[in-house]
């Protein structure tokens, strides 16, 4: 369930979805700790410094503020 996927960047949004990434698969520059969700609709990937340890497979509700791609 995505709520708040029209929202503005900047905006605090709720997604609920599965873990199909686990945290720590993919390192960027800026050392982030992310992990990837869906809820069969859609993905999406979940930018964070702190590796909340999140396993594939894992149903999660995650509320943070929204980005963009490019953030």
């Amino acid at each position: 369930m995505w709520l708040g996927i029209r929202q503005a960047p900047g905006t605090d949004v709720t997604v609920i979805g599965r873990v199909i990434v686990p945290s720590e698969t993919f390192s960027s520059s800026i050392l982030d700790a992310g992990f990837a969700l869906n809820d069969r609709t859609r993905g999406i990937f979940v930018c964070t410094n702190t590796d909340f340890e999140r396993r594939i497979g894992r149903d999660v509700e995650e509320t943070g503020t929204r980005g963009s791609s490019r953030d």
